[in-house]
């Protein structure tokens, strides 16, 4: 699938990576960058094939919910977003 800028990606899927629909996901990979500083791979193919994943910085994510922030972000329940993560949960 082609995937939008800020889409949160887990580990898995027939092209290994996809989106989740399990809250809190630890398979998560990153989420789909728009302005990588680094891109690993650029040779192998095009954002619709290979999107560029970011791993940590500052980057657009696509959210279900309210954040502050500090707070911490998990895999929603949603496909492609994260939500604030609630002690307790799991």
């Amino acid at each position: 699938a082609v995937y939008e800028v800020g889409t949160v990606l887990v580990i898995g899927g027939e092209k290994e990576v996809t989106v989740t629909d399990k809250y809190a996901d630890t398979r998560v990979a990153g989420i789909v960058s728009k302005k990588p500083a680094y891109l690993m791979n650029s040779e192998a193919g095009n954002d619709e094939t290979h999107p560029a994943i970011a791993l940590k910085g500052r980057v657009p994510c696509k959210v279900i919910g309210q954040v502050k922030k500090g707070t911490p972000l998990v895999a929603s329940a949603y496909p492609g977003y994260a939500e604030s993560y609630k002690d307790g949960d799991r």
